[in-house]
């Protein structure tokens, strides 16, 4: 049998863009203030004669709020007659565009009730959970972001996190992150670069399960600059799809702009560390050394 599926999608978007000038303590800033508002409308068609091969149902974020489909994939395609509410405030600083802070606030209201489902019962609420945004480079070298998802039905949180992170130049990275899902994790991470000592740097992570209470990935390591070569080393235990714990070695030669030889420890620290920047080394005319 051949299943055919043939669906409109009206959608309409709008947006302001406002603005002001303002100063705190002597320094010039502009505050924005961004409403924006989404209507989408999708028709029923049952699909369940369709196979679905790859899609499931999206989390929801402030991306997916002004997403057509909530589902990943187009094997499912969601029934929508919906209007999408958001607003977000911004503080830039003048002289030189940096998002000092960000205040973003959000809500889907459904006018329709819920045909199309995966594995999940159809929503029984008029409203998606409402979903708060704070953020911004609060100092020259420090950023915070965080991010709530709250179930006004029945007044609980569904997320939550918090990240901040201190990069005050290129090699010297810390960070920390706390992550929550109701009925699901409560985790901490921390990772960072840092130089140790001339030609010398310590990288690490550690990510911790504080509802399993165990580690979910622990990495440290060495990396040494000679200005021609580098080499980095270090060790990796994490957990695995099955949830066992594995183990590993990195270890990788770098002749500078011509070669690498070894594992892709670079590959894995930049993804391991948010901010993690390969060191390298300027020689200037009179001899000395600057690392950057």
């Amino acid at each position: 049998d051949v299943f055919i599926r043939s669906l409109p999608i009206v959608s309409v978007d709008s947006s302001l863009f406002l603005e002001r000038d303002d100063s705190w303590f002597g320094n010039a800033f502009i505050q924005t203030l961004e409403p924006r508002l989404y209507y989408l409308y999708i028709p029923y068609q049952d699909q369940s004669m369709l196979p679905n091969f790859d899609s499931s149902e999206m989390d929801l974020n402030f991306a997916q709020l002004f997403n057509e489909n909530q589902f990943a994939g187009y094997d499912r395609i969601n029934n929508a007659n919906q209007l999408t509410a958001a607003i977000t405030s911004r503080i830039l600083e003048n002289a030189t565009g940096r998002e000092r802070l960000r205040f973003s606030l959000g809500q889907r209201y459904y006018f329709a009730d819920q045909k199309v489902t995966l594995n999940n019962p159809p929503r029984q609420s008029r409203s998606s959970d409402l979903l708060l945004g704070v953020g911004g480079q609060l100092a020259d070298h420090v950023s915070v972001d965080s991010n709530w998802q709250y179930n006004q039905s029945d007044d609980n949180t569904e997320r939550f996190n918090f990240d901040v992170r201190y990069r005050p130049a290129l090699g010297k990275a810390l960070n920390a992150s706390f992550r929550f899902e109701r009925n699901m994790y409560r985790q901490i991470d921390v990772s960072g670069q840092w130089p140790l000592f001339r030609q010398w740097w310590g990288v690490g992570r550690m990510a911790y399960s504080l509802t399993d209470s165990k580690t979910l990935e622990a990495l440290a390591g060495l990396e040494y600059n000679a200005g021609c070569w580098m080499v980095r080393a270090g060790g990796q235990r994490f957990v695995t799809n099955t949830n066992k714990m594995s183990s590993g070695y990195l270890i990788q030669l770098e002749l500078t702009d011509i070669a690498r030889v070894g594992t892709n420890a670079l590959e894995v620290l930049s993804r391991a560390i948010p901010g993690y920047g390969k060191i390298t080394v300027d020689r200037q005319a009179h001899g000395s050394e600057i690392y950057r």
